[in-house]
């Protein structure tokens, strides 16, 4: 068995019509002068007083055999103290018998354990959490939500938590 890992891209997110996280890009701070490379990063940016989320539609790989983590790059805009709380679910859906318009009802929240925000601005971390999903099998419509739990009392960074990458990660076939 081999682990396999689902990026997903910040283009193809779904965000709810109300406590959607704000689109963002950052730039590095090397000059943009003569040859010098400059580059443009999307973000998401995760208020740090309200609960906001984001989700990922996708198809579960044939090679699916076991597992599923959501696995997060991520920074703050600005505190160099504090901890993040992320949270994530899925919702799965079987051909022929799931109602996804109308019965869409993702699994119990899964709650990342307090990040401590690193002690440099701009420095990001790696965080990750094993997501309860039943009913995960290949070839499912899925959809994985991934959002702060700003109002978690462990969430006491004062700023707002800029996502920089999210993929899915399995054991396949």
């Amino acid at each position: 068995m081999a682990t396999s890992e689902i990026n997903f891209t910040f283009a193809d997110r779904e965000d709810p019509a109300a406590n959607a996280p704000a689109d963002n890009t950052i730039t590095s701070a090397a000059a943009a002068t003569s040859n010098a490379f400059q580059t443009e990063i999307p973000v998401l940016d995760f208020d740090a007083t309200t609960d906001e989320n984001t989700s990922w539609a996708f198809r579960v790989p044939s090679d699916y055999s076991s597992g599923g983590t959501v696995i997060l790059q991520w920074c703050c805009t600005g505190a160099t103290s504090g901890n993040v709380v992320w949270k994530c679910s899925i919702y799965v859906a079987t051909a022929s018998s799931s109602d996804v318009d109308t019965s869409a009802a993702f699994n119990a929240v899964d709650t990342f354990a307090a990040d401590a925000v690193p002690g440099t601005a701009g420095q990001f971390k790696t965080s990750s959490q094993a997501l309860t999903s039943p009913g995960l099998a290949a070839n499912r419509f899925a959809i994985v939500m991934v959002g702060r739990d700003a109002n978690n009392g462990s969430d006491t960074a004062a700023a707002d938590a800029r996502l920089l990458s999210a993929s899915f990660q399995y054991t396949a076939t």
